[in-house]
């Protein structure tokens, strides 16, 4: 029985491990991949990036990063909805993933000039490592809060929902948020 106990920790630990570096790939592509080069996100990121330049611009008048921050607080009531409609064990594991990847998201420096000069192959590049950090996250059980807590409630309440129909709610807004600001802007 001990032995089963004791691996069962190590996987758990073993998939946290995993799902925490999945957030901290996203949270990293993000910042030094998409933000030096004013690209915008999708998903409630794109909302939170979106709120931050607003912020930044007419009220706050300075340059900084309130993306990771602003994530999170968007994610709160998500957590509230998770641990009535999902479960305990996912919400925590949500908790978690979602407060580091906000901490790496708020935290790590924005490079001043881009890294990858050329707007398509950031784009591309950081796609795919976005891409992969969140399935990391996702293989292991995890959620970085967020699209994934609102499709999994969908989902369960209405077994015919396509969680895709979130996503292009949300990228439609931002879209259009972002089209009456400026004229000519690339999304990932």
């Amino acid at each position: 029985m001990e032995k089963i106990i004791s691996r069962f920790n190590k996987n758990s630990f073993k998939r946290l491990v995993a799902e925490l570096a999945g957030a901290a790939l996203f949270a990293l592509s993000f910042n030094w991949l998409i933000l030096p080069l004013n690209l915008y996100s999708g998903n409630l990121t794109g909302v939170a990036q979106v709120i931050s330049d607003l912020l930044n611009r007419f009220i706050l008048h300075s340059n900084t990063n309130f993306t990771g921050t602003i994530l999170y607080m968007f994610n709160i009531p998500l957590f509230i909805l998770a641990f009535f409609k999902i479960g305990k064990s996912f919400t925590i594991k949500s908790i978690i993933i979602s407060t580091f990847m906000s901490v790496v998201m708020q935290f790590t420096p924005v490079p001043s000039s881009p890294i990858i000069e050329d707007p398509l192959t950031a784009c591309i590049l950081g796609g795919i490592i976005a891409g992969f950090g969140s399935g990391l996250t996702l293989r292991n059980g995890g959620s970085a809060g967020g699209t994934d807590i609102l499709g999994m409630y969908f989902a369960k309440k209405y077994p015919d929902f396509s969680v895709g129909k979130i996503q292009n709610i949300k990228t439609s807004a931002i879209i259009f948020t972002k089209y009456q600001e400026v004229q000519d802007v690339i999304f990932i």
